[in-house]
């Protein structure tokens, strides 16, 4: 990011309101305005991560349109799906990341549905697409690191269209790192400071405990990793077993739950996590 001191424009101006008016919005979108003068996005969003439980959405710019409802979809059920925060589950660095990179190498397509929140898409970048989410976007991260274990996940999302994200757009993010990341933090105090967190992870919860009673321990490791989008190839190296074994695992679990596919099997996931959310 190159400031003109010789000549201040209105950059100077938002870097003041980014600091002026931390533990507001004001902040974030003073910030938000300086990115986009080096880096091209549609809208943004920021949500924390606090071990397991449902994340906290901190700022969004996705406004009262009806990507709204898939924001809203994605912080109370479909991210236990999201590669970002399986990432942040495993120990993820920070820094940024294309969420493409993110996503496993190989990633199951099938038919989609209308039913649930959620649906399986070649479409998308991460192959599956919560219901309300803005179609065919892609998205820039970058994951900041809070204190306690905590960690915010800052996503710019534009149309695919516009050829995504690549090398030069991670670089732009990574210079403005130090400044973004100052801004998400004293802003981050400021809500713990004042918010009451909330503490409810029955998603993760209902996630983890789901076949549970009709499954073996391995077959719901390997519905698990379906869930997250690894094909059987990717769950072999994993678990470290054969794909022969995995696929036998995916066969039983498959007639124990009652079904035939993975779009099936996402359905009844997704009716599971919206039982455990209102019950």
């Amino acid at each position: 990011m190159s400031i003109n001191l010789s000549e201040p424009g209105p950059e100077f101006s938002w870097i003041g309101e980014a600091i002026d008016f931390v533990g507001s919005e004001r902040s974030y979108a003073a910030a938000f305005q300086l990115l986009n003068m080096n880096l091209a996005f549609e809208m943004v969003s920021i949500v924390a991560y606090r071990g397991k439980t449902r994340p906290v959405l901190l700022f969004d710019t996705f406004g009262d349109t009806p990507y709204r409802e898939g924001l809203t979809n994605f912080v109370e059920l479909s991210y236990v799906l999201s590669p970002c925060y399986q990432a942040y589950l495993d120990g993820i660095e920070p820094g940024a990341y294309r969420m493409k990179d993110l996503v496993p190498k190989e990633y199951p397509i099938s038919q989609s549905f209308k039913s649930v929140p959620a649906a399986w898409s070649e479409k998308e970048e991460m192959r599956y697409i919560t219901r309300g989410w803005p179609e065919q976007r892609e998205e820039l991260l970058l994951l900041v690191q809070l204190p306690d274990g905590a960690m915010a996940e800052v996503s710019f999302l534009r149309p695919s269209s516009l050829s995504g994200f690549g090398a030069q757009e991670v670089s732009s993010l990574e210079a403005m790192e130090p400044f973004v990341s100052a801004v998400v933090r004293a802003n981050w105090a400021c809500f713990v400071r004042d918010a009451t967190l909330p503490h409810d992870n029955a998603v993760n919860v209902a996630f983890e405990s789901f076949g549970k009673d009709l499954l073996s321990a391995r077959e719901i490791e390997v519905i698990r990793l379906i869930l997250q989008g690894h094909s059987s190839v990717s769950i072999s190296l994993r678990l470290n077993i054969a794909i022969t074994t995995v696929k036998s695992h995916r066969k039983n679990a498959y007639a124990k739950l009652h079904i035939a596919t993975q779009s099936e099997l996402m359905a009844l996931y997704v009716r599971w996590l919206e039982s455990a959310s209102n019950g």
